[in-house]
């Protein structure tokens, strides 16, 4: 009975120990991806802004 009750605590401590390892690894993956979406999304728009900026006001700036 001993010995059962031990492989039932290791079982629960090696599936609490997988769940909380798969549990971090998606949370971490899922963060960095949507990090780098951010990222890649503010940068695009930045450039975007930025080279429109500069392109209307030399546009300007040779018309006048």
């Amino acid at each position: 009975m001993h010995g059962l009750s031990i492989c039932i605590v290791i079982s629960q401590s090696f599936s609490q120990s997988v769940s909380q390892s798969v549990s971090q690894s998606v949370s971490q993956s899922v963060s960095q991806s949507v990090s780098q979406s951010v990222s890649q999304s503010v940068s695009q728009s930045v450039s975007q802004s930025v080279s429109q900026s500069v392109s209307q006001s030399v546009s300007q700036s040779v018309s006048q």
